[in-house]
C-alpha cells in the first residue's frame, strides 16, 4: 500500500486476497481507490458469499473464488485491463 500510495498510477491491475495478515482484501482495496478511484482491482477469497454479504465491492471489477483456476484467473485479469480505462501516466 506504501508503494501505491507513492505512484498509483504506475500499477495497470490489483490482486488481492481477502484474508491477509494486517488488512483485508476490502480495505487494501478501499485504500487504494480513495486515492485512484478508477483503479482495476481483483478480488480473491475463500468465503465469496462473506464478502457479497457485506455489500462492499463497489469497484472491485471481479471476485474470484479460490481456489482459482488459471484459465479463470487468465480471463478475469484479460477482461479487467480490456474494460479498464487508459491510466495516466503519474
Amino acid at each position: 500500500l506504501e508503494a501505491y500510495a507513492r505512484h498509483p498510477h504506475k500499477f495497470d491491475l490489483v490482486i488481492t486476497d481477502m484474508t491477509m495478515p494486517k488488512f483485508t482484501g476490502l480495505a487494501i482495496a478501499r485504500a487504494m481507490l480513495a486515492l485512484r478511484p478508477e483503479q482495476p482491482i481483483i478480488l480473491c477469497t475463500g468465503y465469496s458469499e462473506q464478502v457479497k454479504s457485506q455489500g462492499d465491492i463497489a469497484g472491485i471489477r471481479d471476485l474470484l473464488e479460490k481456489p482459482v483456476s488459471k484459465p479463470r484467473l487468465a480471463t478475469a485479469v484479460r477482461q479487467t485491463l480490456d474494460e479498464a480505462p487508459a491510466a495516466n501516466a503519474d
